[in-house]
Order: C-alpha cells, then sequence, then structure tokens
C-alpha cells in the first residue's frame, strides 16, 4: 500500500525537482530513501527464506518431498523480482520527470553552444582581423559553456543516492545467489543426499 501511494503522490502533484541540490537526488531524497526503507522492512524474510529453503532441501528431498525445494525456489526468485519491483516502481514516474529536467536543461545548453559556433564562424572569417580582447571574450565564453555543460551534465535522474543502491543491491545479492544455486542444482538434478 506504501508503494501504491508513493506511486500516487508523484502523479498527483507536480514535484519541485532541484537539479543542484545538495542530496544529489533532486531534493527527493526523502522519497527515495522512503522506498528504500519500505522495501528493506522485506528484505530479512527473503534472507530467511533463502536460508531456510537451502538448509531444508535435502531434509525434504530425502522424505519424498522433491517439490517443496522447487516450490521453496521458486517462491523465493518471485518475491525478489517482487521486491525489486516496489522499490522502482514508485520511483519510476519520478525518474522520468527528472530526465525531462535534465534535458530542458541540455537543450538550454544547445541554445548556448549554437550562439558560441556563431560567434566561432564570424571570429574564423575574420581571423587576420582578430582582436585579443574579442578572442579572449571567446575562450571565455567557450569555458562558460563548457563548465555549464558539465555541471548540465551531473543533474541526477533518480531520486536515490548511491549509497542506498548499494545497500539495495548488496540485501538482495545473497538471497538472489542462493536462490539461483538452489535452482541451477534442482534443474540439473545435483542435489545428492
Amino acid at each position: 500500500m506504501a508503494v501504491w501511494y508513493i506511486r500516487k503522490l508523484t502523479t498527483k502533484f507536480d514535484l519541485n525537482i532541484q537539479p543542484l541540490h545538495p542530496d544529489n537526488c533532486g531534493g527527493l531524497k526523502p522519497l527515495g530513501d522512503l522506498c528504500f526503507y519500505n522495501v528493506f522492512t522485506l528484505i530479512p524474510a527473503t534472507i530467511w527464506i533463502a536460508i531456510w529453503s537451502l538448509l531444508w532441501s535435502k531434509y525434504w528431498i530425502y522424505y519424498g518431498q522433491e517439490n517443496i525445494p522447487n516450490y521453496a525456489a521458486i517462491g523465493l526468485v518471485i518475491f525478489l523480482i517482487g521486491i525489486i519491483f516496489s522499490f522502482f516502481y514508485p520511483l519510476y514516474v519520478i525518474h522520468k520527470s527528472m530526465i525531462k529536467k535534465k534535458v530542458a536543461h541540455m537543450k538550454a545548453v544547445d541554445e548556448i553552444t549554437n550562439k558560441i559556433n556563431t560567434t566561432l564562424k564570424s571570429i574564423t572569417k575574420n581571423v587576420k582581423n582578430l582582436d585579443k580582447d574579442k578572442g579572449d571574450k571567446f575562450l571565455t565564453d567557450i569555458k562558460y559553456l563548457k563548465d555549464i555543460y558539465n555541471e548540465t551534465e551531473k543533474f541526477p535522474v533518480w531520486p536515490i543516492d548511491i549509497k542506498i543502491k548499494i545497500k539495495f543491491a548488496s540485501s538482495i545479492i545473497i538471497p538472489t545467489i542462493i536462490a539461483i544455486s538452489q535452482l541451477i542444482s534442482i534443474l540439473f538434478g545435483q542435489i545428492k543426499i
């Protein structure tokens, strides 16, 4: 429900995206953090299911219940897909808005580039009559444009901090590895008693 309402919140309201906000998330880091913490509450259950299915798979096979490890592994994979979906689903609308904002800024930078290209053409036509002050101003304008372009290129397009991404990825990796290894061993019949 929280995921659904976060998604609804982002579609009902016009978010104030601030590309140069110090949180490096366009000022929307609290929304990204909320999505992460909602999903993070499910991670212990995922790890528990992964460990339980890994430890008990030989037991179930020994007692003739070969399908239970299969169901546990498939359930774990579905659960992991659900966790990943519930993390990115509400953030995707914000992501699209942030991309639009970045593209709008990049178009403005392109307009400045066109002005500088026009100036460059006029300077190269009259290279013999080049004035030092005009040349210095032109070089200053180019440096200014490059600085603006570099800053614009750094604009974030996801409302989540890289630290949150690392925490999310690391909490998903262990159960994913267990589920994949269990599925591979089940599919290839390598589970021995």
